[in-house]
């Protein structure tokens, strides 16, 4: 049915008054006695009209009643929402990420999935709101963006180690090309999200021209990355030897040949790279609890695995989530939620394999990968206990849960979105 105009106009005229009563209990004094005045107003005009029209049904009253219940815990997390920030950072998140909640509940409960055009207007418009509740450093977003997309494709990375070593049965070339797909596309929705969110400059602060690298060091810095990985490559894909291995046994002398290239002086490289190795080795014993995490993480996802059977996960599967797509969203989505509460990629990705192996899921095994390796990256930014997040906030001097939490979320919610677009479209263009 086309969208009649009085419709069209009614929805405006709730979306005004809604906002203007949230600016009224934000800017009152005592906001909890505004709102309560708000809300009684509300519920008498609502009980006068009550005359006028029948009562529902029975079978109504229960869904009447949970609707209450929930549109108070609503008021009241908006309360203290406003107590800690501005209007125009909690409104547009509230109302922003209402929508997709719908969306995904909808697609559980009610098997009401909308059709490609509308998904991605749902998804733009929910987008483009919650990223007005957020401002942040361009150059910090930029630089952990840049560096988690590497996590898609790169075999110096921990994710692709985890990866081939959770599927045995997969290859590095199985995964690197889709990889790359995806680092791309993060790499470009991030460079889209700049473009449409920032703020034009007034041209008051001036630009430094970029540093000139030295020839030695340009050459160096082509020559020793495209060596070492084509070492790494060959070793792992021609000798059968695994890629930690490999690069334990490598990565070392290549670590002592660049440190002596960019130290500039090749009388003082040997006594440098003797103190690094000297430090390297000092910080080895800290690396004890990367390993019990990795190793509690497997034993925690086969036991999981061992107790739920496959076909009682095949069979929920089918009945809650009978779509594929649906499903590779949904991991996807939750693996960057269980980053943001904190918990290690190494655990969510180990459990999604031992628990939702990619028959189960429906998924063919390379697919089921890289959206695993496209989301961990992207599940680290938004991760305040992640190194690459701690490492930035004490590179920028802010807090860790500021840039995991408040900075990049809207950024990896738009990044989220495209993955999810070139995965599923991937999955299509090879069946």
């Amino acid at each position: 049915m086309p969208l009649q105009l009085h419709l069209a106009l009614l929805v405006l005229l709730a979306a005004v008054v809604h906002a203007s009563w949230n600016a009224v209990v934000k800017s009152s004094g005592d906001r909890f006695l505004t709102f309560t005045v708000i809300a009684f107003t509300g519920t008498v005009v609502g009980a006068l009209a009550a005359f006028f029209v029948p009562l529902p049904a029975p079978q109504v009253w229960p869904y009447l009643i949970l609707s209450a219940a929930v549109h108070n815990v609503y008021y009241v997390t908006l309360l203290l929402g406003y107590r800690y920030g501005d209007l125009s950072e909690v409104y547009p998140l509230a109302r922003g990420s209402s929508p997709l909640i719908v969306l995904v509940l909808a697609a559980i409960f009610a098997a009401e999935v909308p059709q490609p055009m509308g998904l991605a207007g749902v998804a733009l418009v929910s987008a483009g709101i919650i990223s007005l509740a957020f401002a942040g450093s361009r150059l910090t977003r930029a630089r952990m963006q840049g560096f988690t997309s590497a996590s898609a494709w790169s075999p110096f990375y921990v994710s692709i180690v985890v990866i081939l070593t959770v599927m045995p049965d997969l290859t590095l070339f199985a995964v690197v090309l889709p990889g790359l797909l995806t680092a791309t596309g993060i790499l470009a929705s991030g460079y889209l999200f700049d473009r449409i969110t920032r703020k034009p400059t007034d041209g008051s602060v001036a630009r430094q021209p970029p540093v000139p690298l030295p020839r030695n060091q340009r050459g160096a810095l082509v020559f020793i990355p495209l060596s070492l990985v084509g070492l790494i490559v060959t070793l792992h894909e021609g000798v059968g030897i695994s890629i930690p291995a490999a690069l334990g046994t490598v990565a070392p002398l290549y670590a002592l040949v660049w440190y002596g290239v960019i130290s500039g002086n090749a009388a003082n490289w040997l006594p440098r790279s003797h103190d690094l190795a000297m430090r390297v080795l000092g910080v080895l014993p800290t690396m004890r609890s990367e390993i019990l995490v990795f190793v509690g993480a497997y034993i925690f996802g086969t036991g999981i695995a061992g107790i739920i059977p496959g076909d009682l996960v095949a069979g929920f599967l089918d009945r809650m989530l009978p779509w594929i797509d649906l499903r590779l969203i949904v991991l996807i989505i939750t693996v960057n939620l269980l980053g943001m509460a904190g918990l290690h990629p190494v655990v969510t990705v180990i459990l999604a394999v031992q628990v939702l192996p990619p028959e189960v899921i429906g998924l063919r095994d390379w697919v089921f990968a890289a959206a695993l390796m496209a989301t961990w990256g992207l599940s680290t930014t938004v991760s305040p206990y992640s190194a690459t997040t701690l490492f930035m906030a004490r590179v920028s001097g802010v807090s860790n849960y500021t840039i995991a939490w408040r900075w990049n979320p809207p950024a990896i919610f738009f990044a989220t979105l495209v993955v999810c677009t070139l995965i599923v479209s991937v999955r299509h263009l090879t069946l």
